[in-house]
């Protein structure tokens, strides 16, 4: 006879290691849209064409989106992808909680989230950067994070390709020094 365990199954996405979120500064500001869209993006991302996106500007670093994405105070969106930026440490997002019960299937034991989950390194902008792609279901996480300076930028997205394009988003971050 098989025994089932009930398990209490908590998703909680970490989208940093840090635990303190800082909020969005107001330093962070944004040109207007129509400023915006009269900068021509002028950082160069492997695999991606980024000639016809557009600069957001703000305070701290320049960055790049698709130019018909909307550009919005500390956010940007394009149907259902979105990004959103601040400094010190990005946001922990709880996705769900739930009740699931499972059989007990010995050591290995089953998988309990459909997930793939990628952190790596790069050098962005001439600084640091942790970047993260996470699947949980069918919704990507994304993000970037450089501890000095301390900013951030963090998206949500439901399919691969809009995932890829975040990336590639952060890719394109330049600091003022």
């Amino acid at each position: 006879m098989r025994h089932l365990r009930l398990l209490s199954l908590v998703g909680l996405v970490t989208l940093s290691a840090a635990c303190h979120h800082s909020g969005q500064s107001s330093t962070q500001s944004v040109a207007s849209n129509s400023e915006a869209a009269s900068n021509a993006c002028r950082a160069t991302v492997q695999r991606m064409d980024v000639s016809t996106w557009r600069e957001v500007v703000t305070t701290q670093f320049t960055f790049c989106v698709p130019a018909d994405w909307l550009v919005r105070d500390h956010g940007a969106e394009h149907g259902s992808s979105e990004i959103e930026w601040g400094d010190g440490s990005p946001p922990n997002k709880v996705l769900g909680q739930s009740t699931v019960a499972v059989p007990d299937v010995g050591r290995a034991g089953p998988r309990l989230m459909d997930r793939d989950m990628k952190h790596f390194s790069e050098d962005v902008g001439g600084y640091h950067a942790e970047l993260w792609q996470n699947r949980f279901g069918s919704r990507y996480y994304t993000g970037a994070r450089w501890e000095s300076p301390a900013v951030w930028l963090t998206g949500e997205a439901t399919i691969p390709r809009a995932a890829e394009i975040q990336l590639a988003i952060y890719r394109t971050v330049r600091f003022d020094r």
